[in-house]
């Protein structure tokens, strides 16, 4: 049980840490502020289950949690999340120049 009390305490830092990180740059989301806390309660839980440790090694566990955490919103980020506007690829404005380029590495590649 200490485990799960644990997972959610640092999964509670996690998020207001990160929050505290991302002020400047994107707007206050409660729904995101609770993701870390629930998936790192959950996923201590599931290592508190399978561990043949019960209660004796309750910081590994949690820190154990807080990694698998990580790994799920990131690898869920990556995969399902569609791209902030920030790295998107803007359209190139001016091409009149592209051909000319294209004839330029070509000519430095033949000779």
């Amino acid at each position: 049980m200490i485990e799960i009390i644990a997972s959610a305490f640092f999964g509670l830092l996690i998020a207001s840490l990160g929050a505290w990180k991302d002020t400047l740059w994107e707007p206050f989301i409660l729904r995101k502020f609770f993701r870390s806390p629930i998936i790192t309660t959950f996923w201590g839980w599931v290592i508190s289950n399978i561990s043949f440790f019960q209660g004796s090694h309750w910081l590994l566990m949690a820190m154990a949690a807080v990694t698998m955490e990580r790994l799920t919103v990131e690898t869920w980020k990556a995969l399902f999340r569609k791209m902030p506007g920030k790295f998107k690829r803007k359209k190139i404005r001016d091409t009149l120049w592209l051909p000319e380029r294209i004839n330029q590495i070509k000519k430095s590649f033949s000779r």
